[in-house]
């Protein structure tokens, strides 16, 4: 919680700092216009869909199923392919003046329908990594989708001056809205997995981080059940996450 206070804090002094200042790293003007505003929480929101499922879903392959890190990689392979599929289509829609409305709620219906499909398999079959692999392939899709329309969106609703900046500022709010998704993620994570093996035994829930149940002699089968629930639980929240993209994309041209 203080970690929490002190990233707001951290915010606020910047957001402050840059109205004060002449030539500001980041112009706050830029959020006036509701499109690049909109564009920028669209891109915090795939930041938080890519790094959630990049981050937890190798995490669960290597400390529940077994599998080697090069095992869990390979797995990560539809999401990958499906990123770059739809990223090349997506720019040859955006090229052709297609509606950026349209794809990006299309992006966020895809990502949305994939994190509630891989939350589904935790619940029914959580054993089967091939699973797993395959409700990962529409977050590709989302996601590549995603990716190209909030840079040209900003681009054009950014004023010359401010062009640069536009252009990166998706990119840096990406990056950040994954690192801040996967720091409450991790928590939530970490949090229900601890009251799951709690109700195994006393102090089980100190066995929660990834890898501690195997020293201090766990069964395995009770590790992985209760990750698999956690993991569940998380992913539902980045499935309800992803429908804020959905609304953003409705202030998109």
């Amino acid at each position: 919680f203080s970690s929490l206070l002190g990233a707001v804090a951290l915010f606020v002094t910047f957001v402050v700092i840059q109205l004060r200042t002449r030539n500001p790293v980041l112009p706050i003007s830029l959020f006036s216009n509701p499109v690049f505003a909109a564009a920028a929480g669209i891109s915090a929101v795939s930041g938080v869909a890519l790094f959630a499922g990049v981050v937890f879903l190798p995490i669960y392959l290597q400390t529940a199923l077994m599998q080697t890190p090069m095992s869990s990689a390979w797995h990560l392979l539809p999401l990958m392919f499906g990123i770059t599929l739809s990223a090349i289509a997506g720019g040859k829609i955006l090229r052709a003046a297609g509606p950026a409305r349209r794809l990006a709620m299309t992006g966020g219906l895809l990502m949305t329908l994939s994190f509630c499909a891989v939350a589904l398999v935790f619940r029914f079959f959580p054993a089967n990594a091939l699973f797993l692999s395959g409700a990962t392939f529409p977050l590709g899709l989302g996601i590549g989708l995603i990716i190209p329309l909030v840079t040209i969106v900003s681009q054009y609703s950014a004023p010359p001056q401010h062009l640069g900046i536009g252009t990166a500022t998706p990119i840096m709010i990406r990056a950040l809205g994954g690192a801040f998704g996967v720091a409450v993620l991790g928590s939530f994570l970490t949090g229900e997995m601890a009251k799951r093996l709690d109700g195994q035994g006393q102090g089980l829930g100190e066995m929660a981080k990834p890898g501690r149940g195997h020293d201090l002699g766990l069964s395995h089968q009770v590790f992985a059940n209760a990750f698999a629930g956690a993991a569940e639980n998380m992913f539902w929240i980045v499935a309800a996450v992803c429908v804020l993209a959905l609304v953003g994309a409705r202030l998109l041209p």
